[in-house]
């Protein structure tokens, strides 16, 4: 598993930066532009059949720049796409979810000053919370409506506690792309534009799960409803009738007139 940390060190000079480099999948994914990275925020997806997970926001307790700002840590973890590399992320997003200040506390402990590029990375430390995850028991498969159906709410501690049992339980979409994103100040628009298979952020509209894209039932019987093409055909051949109706009508009335008069 590839770990990477972004944070700076003290002096002007030494800012914000990756180490060991920045990942490359967060240019192709894009997903920066899914979170306001300075708040809370993580991102669990499958990019190019890779897996991965960002976490930004993570304020060091006492490590600050020279304007005497906090200065915030951010982790990425890249995996395979297996069973034991996806429970170990997301039972890290669970904790995030969770725990929040505990995470944080972890990362704190493992990034610190350093005179060369302003800090240094404890990674064996970080590399400690992905040895967790190993024993976890199987993840069980998520059925169809809970797999098809994407949804999105404001970002409330019930709705995390609610992801949090979710991602504890079951294996992700089989899907590519941001699956999960939860982050602070971020339009629903995005998230939907994004098709996330779960999201949360505080600009949205509603207190609870609502759902973003179509309910689908691959099994359900094809005469169950009418297509779009069905309803249309329906439509225009009522019209017709009703045309001919009138048409019928009218003549009629115009014979009774004649005879009349």
């Amino acid at each position: 598993m590839e770990i990477y940390v972004q944070s700076r060190g003290f002096s002007q000079e030494d800012g914000y930066c990756w180490l060991p480099e920045k990942p490359s999948m967060l240019a192709t994914s894009q997903v920066s532009d899914l979170i306001q990275s300075e708040s809370p925020s993580l991102v669990l997806g499958r990019y190019n059949g890779k897996l991965m997970l960002l976490v930004t926001g993570l304020e060091a307790s006492k490590r600050r720049d020279f304007r005497d700002r906090k200065i915030r840590n951010s982790v990425v973890w890249v995996s395979e796409d297996s069973e034991q590399e996806q429970r170990i992320l997301r039972m890290i997003a669970v904790r995030a979810l969770r725990n929040w200040d505990s995470l944080r506390e972890d990362i704190n402990v493992a990034v610190q000053f350093s005179s060369e590029q302003g800090f240094q990375v404890l990674f064996e430390e970080i590399k400690l919370l992905t040895m967790k995850g190993k024993d976890l028991p199987t993840s069980s498969q998520l059925n169809n409506d809970q797999e098809l159906n994407y949804k999105i709410s404001k970002n409330l501690d019930e709705r995390k506690q609610e992801l949090a049992s979710l991602l504890e339980q079951y294996s992700l979409p089989k899907r590519e792309g941001s699956l999960v994103v939860v982050t602070e100040i971020k339009a629903e628009e995005a998230l939907i534009k994004a098709q996330v298979w779960r999201g949360l952020s505080k600009l949205v509209n509603s207190d609870t799960w609502k759902v973003i894209g179509n309910r689908v039932t691959p099994n359900a019987p094809k005469s169950s409803a009418l297509s779009f093409r069905q309803v249309g055909d329906k439509s225009t051949k009522d019209k017709s009738l009703a045309l001919v109706m009138f048409a019928a009508i009218v003549a009629g009335m115009m014979m009774l007139w004649g005879i009349v008069f």
